[in-house]
């Protein structure tokens, strides 16, 4: 009898091993709605199988007001008891939860995180409740997304997890930023901030820092460690210099900005400038696609970058340029630039010839194009009006060339931008509209300006000059300190020149074996009679630009070709430094 007792004893403390109250009614009634058969009386039975097969609990809008007991829900993944009337006291979120939503309940005060959060919860969203501060989470927290916005908060204590990369705390009552060192995901907008929060977006790439509609009057440190940030509805007077930023969307609407911007982020894609006090834009970046600045009293932009929507309803005026001498006139980056070519260059002239001219040989479209190059940026044509191949002597042009513009304190640079150009006699050249500066369609900094030719080895200053404050002059012809003089050729007394002889445009000059470029000259006279010449041509295999191909006697191209790779080892070859 006695052990029929202590087994019947045995067998109800099993039992019971198995089950867990149920106080909440309404609990209970969701339980036996989702889980028929897992409930008897109050108590729960943990190992029915409908409670472990559940992974998504959905029990929202069901009146509960304590969740005690929902830890037997062991496989729950992802779990919602929004639009409850729950608080903190009866809060229970099921131990292998990754994800829960509990918004619009009544979870109020202190939010201390060890309370309710498992090794397994990476994202907790509560929004639109009471809740007046949060505590960290300690024990193997790896929290990676809370979500509190539209609550009461007004602080945040303990050690922030390492784990964290988005936090919302938007629309609540804080007057000081959370002390958080890296936040890939920050919105802090709608509070009462009046000091920008200390913190790096850790990851560049889709990070966003939303301090809207606070007191700011200064930017936040790590402002360019962010890809999208917003600082609209703030007190900020004034932006410093931002061209280093990587930024690519940039909300400052509804600020006074009454002292200006002096530069935005150089990548800005996006840029919300409305209802502001500025009376002029900085330069606008190149790769600027939407401005909006309506409600502002500017009149006119500085630059229009190419891809910029130009709709009036975007930018509140017409897309017109300030013109010279105006207030918001900001002068582009622009060029003036001398080069010689060695195979033009008549040492006693101390001039290039401009035979191809005067023989009516020069093309009015640049030929680079036909040659397979493509150019990058150009905002210059690519044809010119004949007149500008009838003025003579030293302003004379020569030929066609391309400038490069290149980026980077590395050799060769990142190229930015290229356009074609023409070189006169002097080494000056001119834009395609005749002009003596050419205009680049790229930020104001600093540049690397090489140059190509068709059948010359090309040359790259050595030095990155300054496109900041108005025409830049770069004297490759004259300037020792601004070229490395082993890329070219120095004449003493005469000049700096770029190497001769490239007629295959492969960068290095071979006078004989394999690829070589003499036997191009041979082949170009027709391959068999070296003596036989092409007169009045415009070909890369015209040498020294006087408009006739010579594969030997006098002023024929071959020999120049043997020049430039030393003049007396014909297995010697040239390289251009650096290739690119």
């Amino acid at each position: 009898m006695r052990l029929l007792t202590i087994l019947i004893s045995l067998f109800v403390l099993a039992a019971s091993s198995k089950a867990v109250t149920i106080p909440d009614a309404n609990f209970r009634a969701w339980i036996n709605a989702n889980c028929p058969g897992a409930m008897t009386g109050n108590d729960l039975d943990t190992e029915h199988p409908a409670v472990l097969g559940l992974t998504v609990m959905n029990v929202s809008n069901s009146g509960i007001q304590n969740l005690s007991g929902a830890w037997a829900f062991s496989n729950v993944t992802n779990f919602n008891a929004s639009n409850n009337p729950l608080t903190l006291a009866g809060l229970q979120i099921p131990p292998a939860t990754i994800s829960a939503f509990i918004s619009d309940c009544l979870l109020a005060g202190n939010l201390v995180l060890d309370n309710f959060v498992g090794e397994n919860l990476i994202t907790l969203h509560l929004p639109n409740n009471l809740l007046t501060s949060v505590t960290w989470c300690t024990n193997g927290c790896t929290l990676q997304g809370l979500y509190v916005q539209n609550n009461a908060i007004t602080s945040f204590s303990g050690q922030v997890p390492f784990t964290l990369q988005a936090l919302d705390v938007s629309n609540n009552q804080l007057s000081a930023p959370p002390a958080i060192p890296v936040m890939r995901y920050l919105d802090l907008s709608h509070n009462q901030l009046t000091t920008p929060p200390n913190t790096a977006a850790g990851i560049f790439s889709a990070s966003v820092l939303n301090l809207s509609n606070n007191l700011l009057t200064t930017l936040p440190s790590q402002l360019c460690t962010y890809a999208s940030v917003d600082l609209s509805g703030n007190q900020i007077g004034s932006i410093g210099n931002l061209f280093t930023c990587n930024t690519t969307t940039l909300y400052l609407a509804n600020n006074p900005l009454a002292q200006g911007i002096v530069q935005l982020p150089r990548s800005l894609v996006y840029a919300d400038l409305r209802n502001t006090q500025l009376t002029c834009l900085p330069y606008l970046p190149w790769t600027l696609t939407t401005l909006l600045s309506t409600g502002n009293s500017f009149t006119c932009l500085p630059n229009l970058p190419n891809g910029l929507n130009t709709a009036i309803t975007q930018l509140g005026i017409a897309p017109t340029v300030c013109a010279l001498n105006t207030p918001c006139y900001i002068p582009p980056p622009q060029l003036r630039l001398r080069m010689g070519l060695q195979g033009a260059w008549d040492v006693n002239a101390g001039l290039m010839r401009d035979n191809l001219r005067a023989q009516g040989l020069l093309p009015t479209t640049e030929p680079y194009t036909a040659l397979g190059y493509t150019y990058l940026n150009n905002a210059a044509p690519l044809s010119v009006d004949p007149a500008l191949f009838t003025t003579t002597g030293p302003r004379a042009i020569v030929d066609w060339v391309i400038v490069e513009f290149r980026q980077s304190n590395a050799m060769p640079g990142i190229l930015r931008a290229s356009m074609p150009a023409l070189v006169r006699r002097d080494g000056w050249l001119v834009s395609t509209t005749g002009d003596t500066l050419l205009t680049l369609n790229l930020d104001r900094m600093n540049y690397r300006v090489a140059v190509k030719h068709r059948n010359h080895l090309g040359g790259i200053t050595f030095q990155t000059p300054s496109f900041m404050n108005g025409p830049t002059v770069c004297d490759m012809l004259t300037n020792s300190a601004l070229t490395n003089q082993f890329a070219f050729v120095v004449v003493p007394g005469t000049g700096i020149l770029m190497v001769q002889g490239d007629v295959n445009m492969d960068k290095i000059v071979v006078y004989t074996g394999q690829n070589n470029d003499r036997d191009l000259i041979l082949q170009a006279v027709g391959g068999t009679i070296p003596t036989a010449t092409l007169n009045g041509v415009y070909r890369r295999e015209d040498l020294n630009l006087d408009g006739t191909v010579k594969y030997t006697g006098q002023n024929n191209d071959r020999d120049l070709i043997l020049q430039a790779v030393g003049g007396s080892i014909p297995t010697n070859t040239r390289s251009q430094l650096p290739v690119y």
